[in-house]
């Protein structure tokens, strides 16, 4: 073993306290700069972990309203046929709907379960490369096969509920409650980390023939590129699959690794204070030894030895904490920013984080080289000289300066994620989801042939269906009162039509969102209403023959359009023409103003939206009074009853819809807020190891004036004023540097300004009473020291 390495060992374990804590504050950051940048790495960076990923595509059909304006039913069908049949691509695979409906009662249910399950062709796993780590994935021979019903499972499912069972594969089983409820035979477990797509912890093979499905991923053809696909197809959304899995806030996770990353910096500023201290309270030793002729450079060795113990020690425990706390900040995080990706800490993030460790190693080599070549033996054996003690403390001070410095930009971000944190889950959303519930029921089929009901007949009959459906919720127990929409809030439709507020030849049409609703949507709801009456059984017009029903002459509209409506005259009254005009070109008369409501997500400016009354709409929209667990399984089987053979899908409670709005925000504030927090026990240990150190230098300064007749508690005032002006000092700059990274924040919070004198004072109040306790110890114990033995000293 080197003799430099020696050294450090036998001098750290002299100081095993000092040793542990210095290591510890380093890896914990480490560590927190490892998961992220693994997570932001694995997002954006990192290769796809799927066969060819750079030739693979996602393919998106329009739908809604754009589907409308872009193809008709016939013009969709053939478009589909193309994708399917296209040479263009090699390989294509669909994935349809999830299956899963929630809160069924029985042993094994959904809740419990927290099955996400999916459809998919059966080329969908080999499409990508990926294999089973027990049993199979499936494939074609199981399209065919109903009962039991192949599945594969994720790993978490395969370690949650079959206790990690590997003979698993073959075992028929029953799950409750789901679309599944039907023998399933599980025919493979998929590996840790795959969850494609995004969530998705169970998959199936699709029912019926491939051409009736669009498919969703493709893998071009050799030599085709993408721009000749989209080319072909321009009705279609085609992209790269990297781009389509890029979630929108992914860039926020840039500006969180730079905030560990200055964490990381305090952390690395911190040690680099504690080591000053302790080499300069070694300056004895060090003149000795360059007194006996020991040279600069071997001393400079020696000491960096240690600093290269501290860094490697600190690399091995971060690393060992970076692979767990990623795997818990992929779990916080919503699935919608992961992806579905697998996103581990791995040699790319250990790479990084070894880079840093020699860049922290870099800057504590600085302390001993600073002491020992400013220094001559005499005077450091003496301690006498002042140049090199002045320097000792201007270094000292600005390295407590910069940490506090850092330390308050950072709690400064934190604090305004943590007010973001409470805006958005406190911001009004225009509605009340509390209790509510909403699903979808399906569209009309329409069958063509000999021997079948005319299509009128086979509308009606599917609208009278739809009435019984929401007949029959209404009348469920703990079913307080139910409606239908042709949306809901949050939903993000598309749906929308182009109106004149009066008949000017000249004037542009504005182009409005619309809303379809049934009686007692808006109560149901919890929409407020600001101004005029709402709709009324009258409003409701019907025609039982007829496809459609008969627009009524009457709507709502919402405080955003009202605002451009105010300035044609009064809104309520004014008569709101459909445009282009024509023979079937509807007036919509202005009766009531209703409050905005959020259309997406929380911080977007609500669209202009019209309220239009219309019965035998596909979203049944509920507020329960009850434990939803207990009522919704009472409502499938009502709608079941109603509508025989209802597959009713997607049943979502509106709280949960509300939580996935807000997810981003609240999990950037989460990160933001947890990151920062690290800095004060970091600061508040630099603070009493500089003031410590302080203390110690002035031991006989002190001694002295104790022994004239000092009164300790001015001792310790002198003191803690002393810390308290340092820390304001610093605190200012702090500040300053905090409003400039807040402005670049805000971006991704909500709700926050970056200058923000609520968020200036609590940082304030809460460093500066860190550095007052951190001071009070060092500060009590200067001012109890016995004059005579440290004079004798």
């Amino acid at each position: 073993m080197p003799s430099h390495l020696r050294f450090a060992i036998r001098s750290l374990a002299q100081q095993p306290a000092l040793f542990v804590a210095v290591v510890l504050a380093i890896a914990s950051a480490l560590a927190a700069n490892a998961a992220l940048f693994a997570i932001y790495d694995g997002l954006l960076f990192k290769p796809l972990p799927f066969k060819q990923a750079d030739r693979l595509v996602h393919i998106e059909l329009p739908t809604g309203a754009q589907a409308l304006l872009q193809t008709t039913p016939v013009q969709r069908r053939e478009l589909v046929q193309q994708l399917n049949e296209t040479p263009l691509f090699a390989e294509r695979a669909s994935v349809l709907a999830p299956l899963v409906t929630l809160f069924e009662e029985g042993a094994n249910t959904t809740s419990e379960w927290n099955l996400h399950a999916a459809q998919v062709a059966p080329d969908f796993f080999p499409m990508l490369g990926a294999n089973a780590m027990y049993g199979r994935v499936l494939t074609a021979d199981d399209e065919g096969r109903s009962s039991p019903r192949p599945i594969v499972i994720s790993y978490q499912i395969w370690r949650d509920h079959f206790g990690a069972d590997p003979s698993l594969p073959g075992t028929t089983i029953r799950i409750d409650g789901t679309m599944l409820n039907r023998p399933l035979v599980i025919a493979g477990v998929m590996p840790e980390g795959f969850s494609f797509p995004a969530g998705v912890n169970v998959w199936a093979v699709r029912s019926g023939p491939a051409s009736s499905y669009a498919p969703a991923y493709a893998r071009l053809a050799p030599g085709v590129n993408i721009e000749q696909v989209r080319a072909m197809f321009p009705a279609a959304v085609i992209m790269p699959l990297r781009d389509h899995l890029i979630p929108d806030g992914a860039d926020a996770f840039g500006f969180v690794l730079g905030a560990t990353g200055l964490l990381l910096l305090v952390a690395w500023v911190q040690v680099a204070a504690l080591l000053f201290s302790r080499t300069a309270g070694r300056a004895r030793e060090i003149g000795t030894q360059l007194a006996l002729g020991a040279s600069q450079r071997q001393l400079f060795a020696q000491y960096a030895a240690e600093g290269a113990l501290v860094a490697a020690a600190a690399l091995a425990v971060g690393w060992l904490m970076a692979r767990p706390l990623t795997a818990v900040l992929v779990r916080v995080l919503p699935a919608e920013m992961t992806a579905g990706q697998a996103l581990f800490a791995d040699w790319r993030a250990f790479a990084f984080t070894a880079i840093l460790s020699v860049a922290g190693l870099a800057l504590l080599s600085l302390i001993p080289l600073q002491i020992v070549r400013r220094s001559s033996p005499l005077a450091l054996m003496r301690r006498a000289d002042d140049r090199a003690g002045i320097g000792r403390s201007r270094t000292r001070i600005a390295l407590l300066g910069f940490q506090l410095a850092a330390s308050a930009a950072l709690l400064y971000v934190a604090a305004l994620a943590a007010h973001s944190f409470v805006r958005v889950r406190s911001v009004d959303l225009g509605f009340d989801a509390t209790g509510a519930i909403a699903f979808r029921l399906p569209n009309p089929t329409i069958s063509t042939g000999p021997g079948q009901p005319s299509a009128r007949a086979q509308v009606n009959a599917w609208v009278s269906r739809m009435k019984g459906v929401l007949e029959s919720t209404r009348e469920v127990p703990g079913v307080a009162m139910a409606a239908s929409g042709s949306t809901y809030p949050l939903r993000g439709d598309l749906s929308s039509i182009n109106l004149l507020p009066a008949l000017d030849a000249g004037a542009d049409p504005m182009t409005v969102r619309v809303t379809y609703l049934s009686p007692r949507y808006i109560e149901t709801l919890g929409l407020r209403l600001v101004e005029g009456r709402a709709l009324t059984d009258a409003d409701y017009t019907e025609t039982p023959t007829s496809l459609v029903n008969q627009a009524p002459p009457v709507a709502l509209v919402n405080e955003t359009l009202a605002r451009d409506l105010a300035r044609l005259g009064p809104v309520i009254g004014q008569r709101l023409h459909e445009r282009p005009a024509g023979a079937r070109a509807r007036i919509f008369e202005v009766v009531g103003i209703l409050g905005d409501a959020v259309d997406s997500v929380p911080g977007m400016k609500p669209a202009p939206r019209m309220f239009a009354p219309r019965s035998n709409l596909p979203y049944v929209i509920a507020r329960l009074d009850r434990d939803p667990v207990s009522v919704i399984p009472r409502i499938r089987q009502a709608a079941a009853e109603a509508w025989p053979g209802l597959p009713l899908r997607g049943v979502v409670m509106l709280e949960d819809e509300v939580r996935r709005a807000t997810a981003d925000y609240r999990a950037r504030s989460l990160l933001l807020v947890l990151i920062s927090l690290l800095c004060l026990p970091l600061a508040a240990t630099g603070i009493a190891g500089a003031i410590n150190y302080a203390t110690r230098q002035k031991t006989r300064e002190i001694a002295v004036r104790l022994a004239l007749g000092a009164d300790p508690s001015a001792i310790r005032g002198r003191i803690v004023g002393g810390t308290l002006v340092t820390t304001a000092v610093a605190l200012a700059a702090g500040t300053a540097a905090g409003m400039f990274i807040g402005q670049a924040a805000s971006r991704y919070l909500f709700g926050v300004r970056a200058a923000d004198l609520t968020t200036i004072a609590a940082v304030w109040i809460v460093l500066m009473g860190t550095a007052w306790l951190a001071a009070l110890v060092p500060a009590a114990r200067a001012s109890r020291i016995e004059p005579a033995a440290a004079l004798r000293e």
